[in-house]
């Protein structure tokens, strides 16, 4: 599978996860963390460390398709 096609899968998954969250009215992705931990993503909802994750790994194929 190319990078582009595996970075697509990875963002159809998380839309696939939002969807089926919401569906059944489960918010727990975007509702920001307790005050635990010291990392950068403390007291963000955890979405945010999903997004990063996709963007550090795709971050260039993503860059790509908004340059052209």
């Amino acid at each position: 599978m190319t990078k582009e096609q595996e970075c697509i899968k990875e963002l159809y998954l998380l839309i696939d996860d939002i969807t089926n969250r919401a569906t059944k009215k489960d918010l727990s992705l975007l509702r920001s963390c307790g005050t635990g931990g010291s990392d950068m993503y403390q007291g963000m909802p955890p979405i945010c460390r999903k997004r990063d994750d996709i963007v550090n790994r795709y971050g260039d194929v993503i860059r790509k398709v908004f340059d052209d």
